[in-house]
């Protein structure tokens, strides 16, 4: 009976907290003027592309707050966390005049993901930029405001000014976005504003390809890609899309559970699999290499035979490309094994398909296609050619 009365008694007493706190909290708020969202879409994120973001998977937002500095400047901040970033604390973002170059400013005890520098031993501040003259301008603006940053990360991110590692309580967050606007006013005032940079991509996406979107879930996908139709709770997630050109490709993460009955004992399983697959919007002739079954048409070198097996309905365009310099690139590059469909689908073997096994196997298909002499696309009236030429 007594540990009963010790649970209620503490089950109480962790609701009256979190209640108490959630009506603290949002007088605070009223009184600032924010809003504060507990779970708000990734998409607030777009357009931030230089690391810590536009890396890896499982990107995740929450708890952002949304206002204006005690001046009006408009900002928000929130947590982000993905298989590249983990951090409690939040990030606060204000607006710069325009986009400018990539500006990186942190220590080596609190470093950011894909940043070489020196191992962390010291609090030795570390600044990475592209331009001499715009990071020494950028330099100089914020010096005076470093003792007051001090381990904090700072960035500037196309159109945003970026602060890292803030507490989460709203008196941090409060002196923060004081602080960056700020930082922000002394970089809009000085010789570094007159650098320009490319437009953010619009959509959440990756630092390498800004043309890629990347979306955390969709799983309106379930009735369009061939994914495993047993099963339950089925989820699509990370969802990575590439937006043009002549090849594109989706990629994505399928999770599900079953249920196993067994001697009146049910156990549950969890399945993922990894689906990846490259399109074309020109025409070509169905084509495999190391998939698929039927007769196998062999080429002059012995190596090449061994190693992969091309099939083609049509034995006279097959050797037309796979000539003597497209046998030395896939002898080069050892792809996966592909097969290029009637509908323009580019079926891959299965693998997990990260970011750098995708960027790869799209390069790999655009050297594959640019390879292929002029004659082959003019009789298949895909011209002009719809893949540069290699050279070389």
């Amino acid at each position: 009976m007594d540990l009963q009365i010790l649970f209620w008694v503490i089950v109480v007493g962790v609701i009256g907290f979190l209640v108490t706190r959630n009506i603290l909290r949002g007088l605070a708020l009223k009184r600032l003027g924010w809003r504060w969202v507990d779970h708000p879409d990734l998409r607030i994120t777009a357009g931030l592309n230089h690391s810590p973001f536009g890396l890896g998977f499982n990107r995740t937002v929450k708890d952002q707050v949304v206002g204006r500095s005690h001046e009006g400047v408009p900002f928000q901040a929130f947590r982000y966390g993905s298989d590249h970033w983990k951090d409690r604390n939040h990030i606060v973002c204000v607006s710069l005049p325009h986009p400018m170059p990539p500006f990186y400013r942190f220590t080596t005890r609190s470093p950011l993901p894909a940043l070489d520098g020196p191992p962390p031993s010291d609090d030795t501040q570390i600044m990475f930029f592209l331009e001499q003259d715009y990071g020494r301008a950028v330099a100089e603006a914020i010096g005076p405001f470093l003792p007051e940053l001090g381990a904090r990360q700072l960035t500037i991110d196309h159109d945003q000014l970026v602060m890292f590692g803030v507490r989460s309580d709203l008196k941090s967050l409060e002196a923060a976005v004081e602080l960056l606007v700020r930082i922000q006013k002394a970089i809009a005032s000085s010789p570094a504003v007159s650098h320009e940079y490319e437009s953010a991509p619009l959509q959440v996406s990756f630092t390498d390809h800004p043309d890629w979107q990347y979306l955390d879930c969709d799983n309106s996908l379930l009735s369009h890609l061939p994914l495993e139709r047993g099963g339950y709770d089925h989820e699509v997630v990370n969802v990575v899309q590439s937006l043009e050109g002549p090849i594109t490709f989706i990629r994505v993460t399928h999770n599900w559970k079953t249920r196993n009955a067994k001697n009146k004992w049910i156990s549950t399983r969890k399945h993922t699999e990894h689906f990846c697959c490259f399109m074309i919007d020109f025409k070509f002739i169905p084509i495999s290499v190391n998939m698929g079954h039927g007769r196998v048409q062999k080429f002059e070198s012995i190596d090449f035979n061994e190693r992969f097996k091309v099939r083609c309905p049509s034995a006279r365009f097959a050797s037309d490309v796979f000539h003597q310099r497209q046998i030395e690139h896939l002898l080069r590059a050892s792809p996966v094994g592909f097969a290029i469909t009637p509908e323009g689908d580019i079926h891959v073997t299965d693998d997990e398909w990260l970011p750098e096994q995708t960027g790869a196997m799209l390069v790999f298909f655009q050297e594959f296609f640019g390879w292929i002499p002029d004659f082959v696309w003019q009789e298949l009236g895909a011209w002009p050619r719809p893949v540069p030429k290699q050279s070389g």
